[in-house]
């Protein structure tokens, strides 16, 4: 994809180290999140010889169209029983924990790893008994730069509801893109036209980049379930413990690459 490497780095370091599957993927999520998605699939295309999934919002399977795309590119509605049957079949999966919440976060906290204490993938790691490697990526906030996160907007716009966001952004490019519209249409249709096209423009566009970034990925250790899960530190029982080290890994990997430290080096 020289796209992706051109504008926006798409540096990853890490899936060439590891041996043959299963993994269980855990990473953090960023508002330019086809990006960071699509920057994943082709290295590991690159790099590993074996299929991968990843779990995706139930709603987007609701539309044919959506989901003959979801399942091209390997998604899987989120559910427990899928993820488990996809690891025992011997593929590996990929899980975005912190989910919209996380990927909507404002950009003052883009360095912080907040899966929401959505614990679910320590229980399909327990069940599965397969290894753990926590993916920390940097940069991506960048590409489109999130104002306020909010629950009360999602509400009032009734739109973000329905498709299951329980949080709605305000970002730059929403503002950018929307007023632009607005000074297109206004002084060559009807005021209410003009409304419905801001107003269409303003929810489409939360996640359009408005700004090339370079973004960074690391791929971390495997982590032996059973093991995380005996680590009193992080915790009082076994989910807990699991949760608690993968956000701490994350958060690890993340602080690494806004230092510099062990960081993908550009891709040829």
């Amino acid at each position: 994809m020289p796209a992706f490497h051109f504008l926006f780095g798409c540096q990853v370091k890490g899936f060439e180290k590891l041996q043959d599957g299963p993994y269980l993927f855990i990473s953090n999520h960023n508002i330019g999140s086809g990006i960071e998605i699509f920057a994943l699939l082709d290295s590991w295309k690159k790099n590993q010889n074996k299929p991968i999934y990843g779990l995706a919002h139930r709603i987007a399977f609701k539309s044919p169209p959506i989901r003959h795309f979801m399942q091209k590119i390997g998604a899987i509605p989120a559910t427990f029983d899928a993820a488990v049957d996809i690891l025992n079949q011997g593929s590996s999966l990929i899980i975005f924990p912190g989910g919209a919440e996380e990927g909507l976060r404002p950009f003052t906290e883009r360095h912080l790893c907040d899966l929401g204490q959505h614990k679910g993938f320590a229980s399909i790691a327990v069940a599965s008994k397969v290894s753990v490697v926590p993916i920390s990526i940097s940069g991506n906030h960048m590409v489109n730069p999130v104002l306020i996160r909010s629950k009360l907007l999602a509400r009032i716009l009734i739109v973000p509801r329905m498709v299951g966001l329980t949080v709605f952004p305000i970002t730059l490019g929403q503002i950018f893109f929307s007023a632009a519209a607005f000074t297109i249409f206004y002084s060559h249709v009807p005021l209410w036209v003009t409304i419905l096209a801001v107003l269409f423009i303003f929810f489409h566009t939360p996640l359009v980049p408005i700004f090339p970034a370079r973004i960074k990925i690391k791929v971390g250790n495997p982590l032996d379930p059973l093991e995380l899960g005996q680590d009193e530190r992080y915790g009082a029982n076994s989910i807990d413990r699991i949760y608690n080290r993968i956000q701490d890994e994350i958060q690890k990997g993340m602080d690494d690459l806004r230092l510099g430290i062990d960081c993908p080096q550009k891709a040829p």
